[in-house]
């Protein structure tokens, strides 16, 4: 080799692999809201380092709060029972499907070959449920300024389905995140995982319907698929 020739650059960033410190087992909501936000991975590190009861009750804190918040302005919508059977719903959906998916999601992960155990994957699903709180929190303006301009039950819970997608959409890339730092080698089961929780989450606002709305009973009389209640409910919005 040449004496005149520079050193080949590392083709890595030198931030990926200076080493991140966990958060401190005693973080509050506020810095927890900011780490999820801003420093995901020291949290993700906490949760492998143990010592996190405190940070999972307070993950959870957080995600009650922001989905009480943004069901308030759910049932908004109506108004009446809604104004406290839509905050219930909607966080009987976003908890109700994370904790109906949990077993299946700690087996695609181990199928993964991930280094977790199963309260590993408790914490990773507190933590993606807590940042996409966060995110509807963020979003409440705008779904206020709709809600205040449509009459349309279904043109208002499409509005929500899509505000509802994009932030579950970051907490999933959080859970992807969680689970390379610990060394899943496989993450297909997991991307399957994504759909099932998806499709369970979606049929979750049918059974629990009216979630936007009026109708005479708090919960449904009738079964239906979520696509077939999606279909009547456009047609009897066109119609009236």
């Amino acid at each position: 080799m040449s004496d005149h020739q520079q050193p080949t650059p590392p083709t890595t960033d030198p931030a990926d692999a200076e080493p991140v410190a966990p958060l401190a087992p005693d973080t509050g909501m506020a810095g927890l809201a900011d780490a999820l936000l801003k420093r995901p991975r020291g949290l993700i590190e906490r949760f492998d380092r143990g010592d996190v009861s405190a940070i999972e009750w307070r993950l959870l804190g957080i995600a009650l709060f922001g989905y009480v918040g943004y069901g308030v302005l759910v049932g908004s919508f109506s108004g009446g029972t809604q104004w406290w059977a839509g905050p219930l719903k909607v966080v009987a959906v976003g908890v109700g499907a994370s904790a109906i998916c949990l077993p299946s999601l700690y087996v695609f992960s181990a199928l993964g070959m991930a280094r977790v155990r199963l309260r590993h994957v408790v914490d990773l699903l507190l933590a993606q449920l807590a940042l996409s709180s966060i995110l509807l929190l963020g979003f409440l303006p705008v779904g206020w300024v709709f809600s205040q301009s449509t009459r349309s039950a279904a043109f208002m819970g499409m509005i929500h389905l899509g505000l509802g997608v994009i932030a579950m959409s970051f907490g999933l890339r959080l859970l992807f995140a969680g689970f390379q730092l610990f060394e899943m080698r496989r993450d297909g089961y997991v991307r399957l995982w994504v759909m099932i929780f998806l499709i369970t989450s979606l049929q979750l606002t049918t059974a629990l319907r009216p979630i936007l709305g009026e109708a005479e009973t708090v919960l449904p009389q009738e079964k239906k698929f979520f696509l077939q209640h999606w279909g009547e409910s456009f047609v009897r919005d066109i119609e009236d």
